[in-house]
């Protein structure tokens, strides 16, 4: 112990101190830097992005009435076909989702389905579909 009974400065070497360095990391563009990053936000612009649309009208598919246009048709001899058929009067530019819409129809609880051998082929809007064979009574 350094402080021993007061006789500290006699017989004891105080131990060795290093100098306390106040070391300040400093790069020289540090101002300039520091300016730029800043600045970028300073002047910072709003932006706005809008999608140019053409005005569309929305067709809303009404599973009610199609389904009493499916009774009242019954029986139907191809039930895909059917459904081309429909959605073409009902909508003129209709796309594959529309479509897939209407033929959800199926699986009402209500319908009494028959599957027939083969395939049938439908097109819409230059793709071609092959969906089974489905009679509706």
């Amino acid at each position: 112990m350094y402080l021993n009974q007061g006789n500290c400065y006699k017989s004891i070497q105080p131990p060795f101190l290093p100098k306390k360095w106040n070391n300040i990391v400093y790069n020289p563009s540090i101002y300039e830097e520091t300016k730029e990053y800043f600045d970028q936000f300073v002047e910072e612009e709003d932006l706005f992005i809008q999608e140019e649309t053409s005005p569309t009208k929305h067709w809303f598919f009404n599973k009610e009435n199609f389904l009493l246009k499916l009774q009242s048709e019954l029986p139907i001899l191809n039930f895909f076909e059917w459904c081309l058929e429909k959605i073409a009067q009902e909508k003129a530019d209709f796309t594959l989702d529309d479509y897939f819409l209407l033929t959800g129809l199926m699986y009402e609880n209500t319908l009494e389905i028959e599957h027939i051998e083969g395939d049938v082929q439908i097109f819409i809007n230059e793709i071609e579909l092959k969906v089974p064979h489905f009679q509706i009574k």
